[in-house]
């Protein structure tokens, strides 16, 4: 994942598919692309199992 790489973000491969699932999600609801600080939250989010 490329944002996570430049933003310093460590996923598992277990939990990439799920991070991918929800920004898609998220993108498509706010219909645009999402900002760094979404993409962080939402990979804090995984991580923390929320």
């Amino acid at each position: 994942m490329v944002w996570a790489e430049k933003l310093g973000l460590e996923i598992s491969e277990d939990k990439k598919m799920e991070v991918l699932n929800r920004i898609k999600r998220r993108s498509h609801d706010l219909k645009r692309v999402l900002t760094e600080q979404e993409f962080k939250e939402i990979v804090e989010q995984v991580k923390a199992g929320k």
